[in-house]
């Protein structure tokens, strides 16, 4: 489709490789593209295989870009993004006649690139606080206080 879209899923798997193993990472991209398999009238497997992709592209994107740091979130997310718009186009081309190729497609194509990938090291700010436990945020919020 022409729309933006932000890609929460790459976000949240870009997220989880910071701190799981590569196979649970590869677990949940796969898990995440068959549920929408499931709930998709398109080719079976199609989106379960290019979240694989995605995590193939997060993987070695995290080893060339640092993942931890801004810029690399960034850089690895929209990298990932635009993956899988190019891999989806890839598997169209293969398995329809109708291909989306048109200049308001590849436009929106790259702004949801850019557009999930910056909102991506927000998006690991607000995890990394979910996942704090009560007793480190309240110690953080105490040095904070002192003088």
């Amino acid at each position: 489709s022409d729309l933006f879209d932000l890609d929460l899923i790459i976000v949240l798997t870009a997220y989880l490789a910071l701190s799981y193993s590569n196979l649970a990472v590869a677990l949940f991209a796969f898990g995440q593209g068959f549920v929408m398999d499931l709930f998709s009238a398109g080719l079976n497997g199609l989106f379960a295989s290019i979240y694989l992709v995605v995590f193939c592209a997060i993987y070695f994107g995290g080893r060339l870009f640092d993942i931890e740091g801004l810029q690399g979130q960034v850089m690895v997310v929209s990298l990932s993004v635009l993956l899988k718009k190019i891999v989806f186009i890839i598997f169209q081309i293969i398995f329809s006649a109708r291909v989306p190729l048109s200049t308001p497609f590849l436009i929106m194509a790259l702004l949801s690139a850019l557009g999930t990938g910056i909102i991506a090291p927000l998006f690991f700010r607000f995890l990394d606080s979910l996942m704090r436990s009560p007793a480190e945020s309240a110690l953080d919020r105490a040095k904070g206080e002192a003088p």
